[in-house]
């Protein structure tokens, strides 16, 4: 895929786009899908800055991203642009300066997905079960769209080493399968990054956490006012007219 044509951005085009991603044809393995296409076009620095200010003129834009979006338990703002379910959802990640960043832990998703870095500096860890690895402790992460709460329940010990380390900068795009155990770190500068979740494969996500850490327990999510999301995303328009042209 090449990317969209995507002209006049607005709430009804970025739906279209979106849908159009989520149903072509895979790639070489089904469970990969392309990295490129939707993501790239959107994270041009010019087609980016028109995103921000198409959520920002259009009232039931922000109002339906905002209902969707909310500040994660990890210290970034999870912003759900737009949503094609059962086929997946664009989402925006925006870790803010000097803001509190929680530490990952090891974990997977129920999906397939594709991102790329729009500003800032990602590090992954990509990692995978080895008796020689060190040992963790193993849950199964499930979330309702009823209650916006996660939950974890322990499944048992394991031993996990890391296989891959690898330095994202702004531009770099990547897709990790459903299965691919991963975590990541982010610097104190202002990250973003677009997020491309596709059709879930199973109802549940895996999570290590480390022997002695606080166990993971349940978290509400609570939704962005519209006054909240159009602050966030004023503030993120004049951050990125003052970085260098991407």
């Amino acid at each position: 895929m090449v990317g969209p044509a995507l002209g006049e951005l607005s709430q009804a085009s970025i739906a279209a786009a979106l849908v159009e991603a989520l149903t072509e044809p895979a790639g070489p393995a089904a469970d990969m899908p392309p990295a490129d296409g939707l993501l790239h076009a959107l994270s041009r620095r010019p087609t980016f800055g028109r995103l921000l200010d198409a959520m920002l003129a259009e009232e039931s834009f922000a109002e339906q991203v905002a209902a969707r979006s909310y500040r994660h338990p990890l210290g970034f703002d999870k912003l759900i642009l737009a949503s094609a379910a059962p086929l997946g959802q664009l989402r925006l990640h925006v870790w803010w300066p000097d803001a509190a960043r929680g530490r990952e832990h090891v974990h997977n998703h129920r999906y397939p997905f594709s991102s790329v870095v729009v500003a800032g500096r990602l590090r992954t860890y990509l990692h995978h079960l080895s008796d020689r690895g060190v040992r963790m402790v193993q849950f199964r992460e499930t979330s309702e769209i009823v209650d916006r709460r996660w939950r974890f329940d322990r499944v048992g010990n394991a031993r996990m080493a890391v296989g891959l380390v690898a330095d994202l900068p702004e531009g770099a795009a990547y897709t990790m399968s459903a299965d691919l155990l991963h975590r990541v770190e982010v610097s104190s500068l202002l990250t973003v990054t677009l997020f491309l979740e596709t059709h879930q494969r199973r109802a549940w996500s895996s999570v290590y956490a480390d022997p002695g850490a606080e166990i993971p327990s349940p978290r509400g999510q609570t939704a962005f006012t519209v006054e909240e999301l159009r602050d966030r995303l004023s503030t993120l328009r004049a951050a990125v007219d003052g970085l260098s042209p991407g």
